[in-house]
């Protein structure tokens, strides 16, 4: 069985892809569940046992989405955090024709954290070292399967890198490496931001935002972090957000006020 086809763009490094069906994602879940030490098998060997077990068609679906086969992502073990700053900053141009709603699609997570980033994945969240079907395990439900959009933005070994850059490229390319900085400056930010909808709804705000975390926690120690404090700079944000139309607001009035806020909640 020819478990995955590329079509070479030469002479560019993409590829288009294809990727697992839902059956086969339901097939896959079902026999690591059964036997959780195959956790941390390759994708080509997992269908291969599950022709063995359970002979019956297992097909591809295309999508038309291309990914760049030169891509790969950093893993620096003694700093996992600026390793995923690396990758989020690049990852964008390593996707062509992926966008919001196609990237909700839980096939396309699955099967790259088993495929094509699988080596990557595994030496993210597992490290070095021999480890127990339950670590595997527990590996292959929170870092391979993206069934629900928290799963994907947090948790997904891959996509939790796409959505903050997807997240912080919707800010502006002005402010898209700070965006980024800021979110892995610490996982709570991150968590705050995505976790929102009422904040990620609003471009205008969630700009201003990023610029003062960045300027006063970031890149100065006029506010250094607390989390504590910054959940409580979070309640005031959306007070703010249920008292007016902010977007409606010049830029400038938004970032006086939203500075105001932070640097009053951070110092408290």
């Amino acid at each position: 069985m020819v478990w995955v086809r590329c079509e070479e763009m030469s002479p560019s490094q993409f590829k288009n892809l294809e990727l697992l069906t839902e059956e086969a994602i339901v097939d896959i879940r079902a026999l690591v569940v059964g036997k959780k030490r195959l956790a941390g098998n390759s994708l080509e060997s997992l269908l291969e046992i599950l022709n063995e077990t359970s002979p019956k068609p297992r097909t591809f679906v295309h999508r038309s989405i291309k990914v760049d086969e030169s891509f790969k992502p950093v893993n620096d073990p003694h700093n996992k955090t600026l390793s995923d700053k690396q990758n989020a900053k690049v990852i964008l141009t390593a996707f062509q024709g992926l966008d919001a709603a196609l990237a909700t699609d839980e096939r396309l997570w699955v099967t790259l954290a088993l495929r094509d980033f699988q080596q990557y994945s595994l030496a993210r969240w597992l490290g070095p070292g021999r480890k127990n079907s339950q670590e595997l395990y527990k590996y292959f439900r929170t870092h391979v399967l993206a069934s629900t959009a928290r799963d994907r933005w947090r948790n997904h070994s891959i996509a939790r890198l796409w959505w903050v850059a997807n997240f912080a490229k919707s800010l502006g390319d002005d402010v898209f490496e700070k965006t980024i900085d800021v979110f892995y400056f610490n996982s709570d930010l991150g968590q705050q931001f995505l976790g929102r909808p009422n904040i990620s709804r609003l471009p205008k705000l969630a700009r201003c935002i990023v610029e003062v975390i960045h300027s006063e926690t970031v890149v100065s120690t006029n506010c250094p972090w607390d989390r504590g404090n910054f959940r409580k700079f979070m309640t005031q944000i959306d007070l703010m957000i249920g008292r007016r139309k902010i977007e409606a607001l010049p830029l400038d009035d938004i970032l006086s006020e939203v500075k105001g806020l932070y640097t009053l909640a951070m110092s408290s």
